[in-house]
């Protein structure tokens, strides 16, 4: 009886140990470097995503976004196209926030595919200056101040974006605390296209059987729209039940996503703040792979509901905060999902 209690001890001491290591804080370094205007955030000298700001982009974002042990889970197109990736709107790359709806400008679908005669209508966002906050070390991170103007170069917007990253075992983290100031009376119209959002690899697609154009595998578009379902198996749910294509437009206090991908298992989550304007936000969560929450459209969405729209005086602001998770090596659970969320929403 003795030896048995002592192994049953011993099995819950390695137990303790492994999880203990497993939730260990990893080391997290950033390297900013202002002439290539890019930062990249590593754990275990392992890329974790790189932050961009050029100003040959339409936005400031994060391309690529990898998993702790290196799987690369945004997609590729149009920066680091893969063969049969889809190439459907190519303003979704990496990671990013940007709104549909500015006083009538749209800051969300600009990309190279927009016709001269039609830019008028875009906006886009542009680096200013970055403040580094934490070189190194868990919950290391930087500030970006961004201008949000018009196709004239008028600021409508000034961002404050701050990035906070951690680490641990087989799962790292990023929470984005955001603000903007109104550089003059701005009108947030109720749009579907916005707000904090990602664009997934083709694994983490459940668009099945749907034909669109795709890249061959000498990386060339299609001709012609083609069905091709390999290795799509990506699944929504969500913190009010739902799940898969159900979970779009309705609103919850978080979203999550999982798919096999590279023999790994990967989850990736995004939470919304409770003091978020909005909440709990409805979310852009498509099966061709973008996922994103709205914190600035409802009727967009779900058309008996009454528009959200909001007003900003000038100088007034708005503040929203948000974080996402990228677990691999298995899949995260709604237990784990709920104590993150937990201590995500206490935070101020």
């Amino acid at each position: 009886m003795r030896k048995l209690c002592s192994f049953v001890i011993a099995v819950f001491l390695f137990q303790a140990c492994q999880t203990s290591r497993q939730q260990e804080a990893l080391p997290l370094q950033l390297d900013f470097e202002p002439d290539g205007q890019t930062i990249a955030i590593t754990a275990n000298g392992e890329l974790l995503t790189l932050y961009r700001f050029a100003d040959t982009l339409y936005k400031p974002l994060f391309f690529p976004v990898n998993t702790i042990n290196g799987i690369t889970i945004s997609r590729g197109y149009p920066f680091d196209p893969r063969p049969y990736e889809p190439v459907d709107h190519p303003h979704q790359t990496g990671m990013w926030f940007t709104f549909g709806d500015v006083n009538g400008i749209d800051f969300w679908n600009n990309s190279d595919a927009i016709p001269a005669g039609k830019k008028a209508s875009y906006g886009h966002i542009v680096t200013d200056s970055i403040q580094i906050d934490q070189e190194s070390g868990d919950n290391c991170g930087f500030t970006a101040f961004n201008s949000w103007l018009d196709h004239d170069g008028n600021t409508l917007l000034n961002e404050k974006a701050r990035y906070r990253f951690s680490a641990s075992g087989d799962r790292w983290s990023v929470k984005r605390h955001t603000v903007l100031v109104a550089e003059t009376e701005i009108h947030f119209g109720d749009n579907k296209e916005g707000l904090f959002a990602i664009r997934l690899a083709r694994e983490f697609q459940s668009d099945f059987d749907t034909p669109v154009i795709i890249l061959n595998r000498n990386l060339y578009p299609g001709l012609e729209k083609t069905i091709n379902n390999q290795g799509k198996n990506g699944f929504f749910f969500s913190s009010s039940g739902l799940e898969g294509q159900a979970v779009w437009g309705t609103a919850n206090k978080w979203v999550a996503v999982e798919a096999a991908k590279d023999s790994d298992s990967i989850s990736v989550v995004i939470f919304d703040h409770p003091e978020n304007p909005g909440f709990p936000s409805h979310w852009h969560a498509r099966n061709y792979g973008l996922f994103s929450v709205n914190n600035l459209g409802r009727q967009a969405f779900i058309d008996t509901l009454p528009p959200l729209t909001m007003e900003l005086a000038m100088n007034d602001s708005l503040m929203f905060m948000h974080e996402l998770v990228v677990k691999s090596s298995g899949f995260i659970t709604r237990k784990t999902i709920d104590s993150l969320y937990h201590d995500f929403s206490i935070l101020k």
